[in-house]
């Protein structure tokens, strides 16, 4: 599924059914889809427009009064378009995990549910790129040193397909993603962990896998996923992060300063997508300039659009 790059509308190609969405027509998709019961109920559901990512794969909408059956419908309608609910917030808290913090959220108002694609932006790694990073516990690495890294949907900040998730940054975001991930386990399984392994994977012993733009990149902490698993003799382990000494869970001004953060790193992508596309169009006039002798007139050269 590639999502096209454009801010007020985007496409949904999922194999040969492509879905053509834009924000208010797919608000008024869903306010349909719904049913006037729950619109007679006071139940308004609306997009909250300044989320949707530049690469259309994250959306989030905001629901009135916030019921199991009302919720129940909205995800099949979403599932239905091609987007799964990653994560939670109401009034006065921090986004949480889904699959967590949803039942929680039953019977309240002006809950905010955060969606993503199923497949999100496909991305292409610089070719002087040539090494990513992944983190995982301890409890994990005799496995990962056995069979190399495998797709999971579990343990993950957002609920997700099954993926699995590198960064392309330095030791910083490795600590960084470290603190977030911790901050997200149960007590249980923080007593089980006592370290996380940096694991560095070498790009160019996986010419043949596709990689996909994580939404929740910023300026400072670029995401990709695959869907295909890392063989081992991909990876190697190049640092450890101890537990001890762990801040807790980011406070609101962090978490709103990240996403101002994601949200700068949106628009420069989306401006450097643009930029692309103009000189992929150029190219193409130049290209159909040339005649049945193969040569194309210095003229027809500087001049491609006439």
């Amino acid at each position: 599924m590639i999502h096209l790059l454009e801010f007020k509308s985007f496409s949904i190609n999922e194999g040969e059914n492509i879905r053509s969405v834009d924000k208010q027509s797919l608000q008024k998709k869903l306010v349909d889809f719904m049913g006037p019961s729950e619109i007679k109920r006071g139940n308004k559901i609306k997009l909250l427009n300044d989320y949707i990512d530049v690469s259309s794969s994250k959306i989030k909408i905001e629901v009135d009064h916030l019921t199991q059956l009302t919720l129940d419908k909205i995800n099949v309608f979403m599932y239905q378009n091609g987007w799964f609910p990653t994560n939670v917030k109401a009034p006065g808290e921090l986004y949480g995990k889904y699959s967590s913090n949803i039942k929680s959220c039953l019977d309240r108002k002006k809950v905010q549910i955060g969606y993503e694609a199923k497949t999100g932006e496909q991305f292409n790694i610089p070719t002087d790129k040539t090494k990513a990073y992944h983190v995982t516990p301890d409890i994990l690495l005799d496995k990962i040193r056995e069979e190399g890294l495998v797709t999971k949907a579990e343990g993950k900040l957002a609920d997700h397909p099954e993926r699995i998730y590198l960064f392309l940054n330095s030791e910083d975001t490795a600590k960084q993603m470290v603190g977030a991930i911790w901050n997200s386990l149960t007590d249980d399984k923080k007593r089980e962990i006592k370290d996380y392994y940096v694991l560095e994977v070498d790009l160019k012993k996986l010419p043949e896998h596709k990689f996909y733009l994580d939404p929740q990149s910023s300026l400072t902490y670029i995401s990709i996923f695959t869907t295909n698993p890392i063989p081992k003799s991909a990876i190697k382990v190049v640092d450890k992060i101890t537990t001890s000494g762990i801040k807790s869970n980011p406070s609101a001004e962090d978490e709103k300063r990240w996403e101002e953060d994601r949200k700068r790193f949106n628009k420069e992508f989306r401006r450097s997508q643009k930029d692309k596309k103009r000189m992929d169009t150029k190219l193409d006039n130049i290209l159909g300039q040339i005649g049945d002798n193969g040569y194309i007139s210095m003229d027809d050269l500087m001049n491609p659009n006439k």
